[in-house]
């Protein structure tokens, strides 16, 4: 992460104020956080800084809490990534002739690529729970230029693999005939799985359709 100054960054100490969250609310917090720490995502800071949480409810009815930073202080002072997004009405025009697709969606797309934050600037990604101050070890939702890094990689990961298609972290695998339904998506699992890269979906919003 760029940013254009050193003595800018210190701006973020005017969001480092903790947004009141009910008692409730706070122990399902902190269940997160002890997850995100079990799970290496984060740890303990000492920063100087920091940027508050927001608290926002999920909505695949399972009432669970995602917890969302607010880096607009960040943001403003981050050199933008021009990373070119692939448009939705592109992916619609690629579909074309197909009649078998495979919907995939990762689970934490994110983090379970463990997109890696540099050392040197891990203290920019600091936030405030109501108990303690940690920071990100791999890259966190909220990041102004977050978007574009991921898509960056799945640029790369999906480079020569014409029926598979991706917008952020959901993945589209289409085809015009059965037999070939899946080729690339083997081609795929098999070099990240010979690369040892960690691949995770979510199962309930995985499918399959036949027109």
């Amino acid at each position: 992460m760029n940013t254009t100054s050193s003595s800018q960054v210190q701006i973020l100490s005017e969001s480092s104020l903790i947004r009141f969250l009910s008692f409730a609310l706070r122990a399902e917090v902190n269940r997160e956080i002890d997850s995100m720490l079990r799970n290496n995502i984060i740890e303990p800071s000492t920063a100087p800084y920091s940027s508050p949480i927001v608290v926002v409810k999920k909505s695949d009815r399972s009432n669970r809490i995602c917890i969302c930073i607010d880096y607009r202080k960040l943001n403003k002072i981050a050199v933008f990534d021009p990373e070119p997004m692939l448009q939705m009405q592109e992916i619609f025009s690629a579909l074309t002739g197909s009649q078998y697709f495979s919907k995939f969606d990762f689970c934490k797309g994110y983090w379970h690529w463990q997109v890696p934050v540099r050392s040197e600037v891990k203290d920019l990604t600091a936030f405030a729970s109501p108990d303690d101050l940690y920071r990100f070890h791999v890259m966190p939702f909220g990041l102004v230029n977050a978007p574009a890094t991921f898509s960056h990689i799945m640029h790369q990961l999906l480079h020569g693999l014409r029926n598979l298609r991706n917008y952020l972290d959901d993945f589209l695998g289409h085809t015009a005939d059965w037999y070939h339904d899946g080729d690339d998506f083997l081609f795929f699992f098999a070099v990240n799985v010979n690369e040892q890269r960690i691949i995770a979906f979510l199962t309930e919003k995985c499918c399959y359709l036949n027109l």
